[in-house]
């Protein structure tokens, strides 16, 4: 059992470095999403969908209370019910995501001033984190911050979540001293403008 319980582990560390491998040779945002969307089932992405809005607590008491709804209702009115929510929901989702993209776009030039500025004369470290980095991962980042600029690369598109708990972010985030905490889709623009202008060593 424990060989087994190993071995799983090892199948999942290396699925994870091929994966933060794959995204770090992506050349935009864009293309890394694509190659997903053709690789995943739809279905697939709805079970994620749904894990993922699981998290928030809010989210998931109103869709208990919608279930409870749904149950009293006839088959044409849930039909209509559910394409009222999609027509009302989606649009909301679009334009929550068009902000952030917006405001993103507003901070590059702003977050890219600041890490040129700061990495000038160091060494840059990127490395992906996972959606439950380790105590390993957290003390190999101190261990570089004390080299050089530590760019962390967060697997999440909207939550905050990182090695500490901070505010929520659209470009990077301070974690601590030499320390930052970048979304994906920054992380591509710093790749083509920023990295290629530093000693750049990225760790999976």
């Amino acid at each position: 059992m424990k060989n087994h319980t190993f071995d799983e582990q090892i199948r999942q560390t290396q699925e994870k470095i091929r994966a933060h491998a794959h995204l770090s040779r992506q050349k935009s945002f864009f293309a890394y999403v694509w190659f997903f969307v053709r690789k995943a089932s739809v279905f697939r992405y709805w079970q994620k969908g749904l894990a993922y809005f699981r998290r928030f607590r809010l989210i998931a008491v109103s869709l208990r209370i919608a279930s409870a709804v749904l149950a009293f209702l006839e088959t044409g009115a849930l039909v209509i019910l559910t394409t009222a929510v999609f027509l009302i929901v989606l649009p909301f989702l679009g334009a929550l995501m068009l902000g952030m993209l917006i405001t993103a776009l507003l901070e590059f030039r702003r977050t890219d001033r600041h890490l040129l500025q700061l990495s000038e004369g160091k060494g840059v470290y990127v490395l992906f984190m996972t959606d439950a980095p380790s105590a390993f991962f957290a003390q190999n980042v101190a261990s570089l911050a004390e080299k050089g600029i530590v760019l962390i690369v967060s697997p999440h598109l909207i939550l905050s979540h990182g090695i500490v708990k901070g505010q929520f972010y659209c470009t990077a985030r301070q974690e601590c001293k030499n320390v930052y905490l970048i979304r994906r889709y920054y992380f591509f623009h710093l790749k083509k403008y920023i990295l290629p202008l530093r000693s750049t060593a990225m760790l999976y």
